[in-house]
């Protein structure tokens, strides 16, 4: 069951991903293509942790689970505070004098 749900949240991610790129391609980064982007990356960790519990057990494996989760977290803080906070600035941040 759990695996279903991870595999189908995998699933949510890459078509969010993929569906945005091809509205984006026609049209330009919008609110709501900016918003679906922001969440993909949380999707895209149950998927992780389920692949993750189906493989063999190895240190290598551990290591690599560890850098994977690490590296995938940190991309979607970036692309949350991308698609969700800078996205709404109205131009250049840029100091007054």
């Amino acid at each position: 069951m759990l695996t279903k749900l991870s595999a189908r949240s995998g699933f949510l991610s890459g078509l969010g991903i993929a569906g945005c790129g091809a509205v984006e391609g026609f049209t330009g980064e919008t609110a709501p293509t900016s918003f679906v982007l922001a969440l993909t990356p949380a999707l895209a960790i149950p998927l992780l942790v389920a692949l993750h519990a189906r493989q063999p057990a190895s240190r290598y494996g551990d290591v690599a689970f560890l850098v994977n989760l690490l590296g995938l977290g940190l991309f979607g803080g970036a692309a949350f505070t991308l698609n969700m906070a800078l996205y709404y600035t109205p131009g250049p941040l840029a100091p007054t004098t």
